[in-house]
C-alpha cells in the first residue's frame, strides 16, 4: 500500500470536528496513512536569518514528548546554530509553561518581557484514537476500522512586533488494523512532524555565516 499526501482546508481548528470527515475520506483509498496540510494560506516559510530564538515547552503525550522535543531542537538548530535555546535550559525566564496556540498581541509581547528573545517557537502535538466500530452509521462488515488521528502544529511568534509570523498544522490518520506498526500513535505524530518540517525546510530563508 502506498502513502498519500494531500492538501485540505479546515475552518474549524478543533480536531474532533474533522475526525469523521478524514475517516470517510480514507475509506475511498487503500492508503493506511494519510496526511493533510491544514492552513493553505501559510504559503511562506520562516526567516531564520536573524535574532535569538526560544523553543518553548513542546506539548505532547509523555511517551513521545522527550523524543519530539529533542528532534525539534535539533532540527531548528540546523537553521539557527547557537541562536536557539530550549526554555528549560535558561532558568532566568519568566514565562508560563503553556502558551496557547494563536495567542493575542498582548501575550506575545509579554513573552518578550519575560524572555528578552526575538522569536518564540511553539510546538503542539495532539492525538485521538477513534474506535469507529462504535459508529452506528457504518457498515461494520465492510468498514470496520480503528483509526488513530494526530495533528502537529508549529507556530512562530515575532516577540518584538507581537505577531504570529508562521502558523501551520499537519493532520494525519493511520489505520490501526494495517499491521504496519505496533505503535500507530507514535508513527502518525512523527509522520505529521516530519511533513511539517519538510515544508519549513523547503520554504524558509536559511541562516548563512
Amino acid at each position: 500500500m502506498s502513502f498519500r499526501y494531500s492538501h485540505i482546508t479546515y475552518n474549524n481548528t478543533k480536531m474532533r470536528n474533522i475526525l469523521l470527515f478524514i475517516f470517510f475520506l480514507s475509506l475511498c483509498s487503500c492508503n493506511t496513512t494519510q496526511y493533510f496540510t491544514e492552513n493553505l494560506s501559510q504559503t511562506s516559510g520562516i526567516d531564520f536569518s536573524k535574532g535569538k530564538w526560544l523553543l518553548g515547552n513542546v506539548e505532547a503525550d509523555a511517551e513521545i514528548k522527550d523524543e519530539i522535543t529533542k528532534t525539534s531542537l535539533n532540527d531548528f538548530s540546523e537553521h539557527l546554530k547557537n541562536r536557539i535555546t530550549y526554555y528549560l535550559d535558561n532558568k532566568s525566564l519568566l514565562i508560563p509553561q503553556k502558551i496557547n496556540l494563536k495567542p493575542n498581541r498582548t501575550t506575545i509581547l509579554d513573552l518578550k518581557k519575560g524572555t528578552n528573545y526575538d522569536f518564540y517557537i511553539n510546538v503542539k502535538c495532539e492525538d485521538e484514537r477513534n474506535d469507529l466500530t462504535n459508529f452506528n452509521v457504518i457498515d461494520h462488515a465492510y468498514y470496520k476500522k480503528q483509526m488513530t488521528f494526530a495533528r502537529v502544529t508549529i507556530e512562530i511568534y515575532d516577540l518584538n512586533k507581537g505577531e504570529i509570523v508562521y502558523n501551520q498544522s499537519i493532520i494525519g490518520s493511520i489505520d490501526e488494523n494495517s499491521g504496519l506498526t505496533y505503535n500507530p500513535k507514535h508513527k502518525v505524530i512523527m509522520g505529521c512532524y516530519k511533513k511539517l518540517m519538510n515544508q519549513i525546510n523547503k520554504k524558509s530563508i536559511k541562516f548563512t555565516n
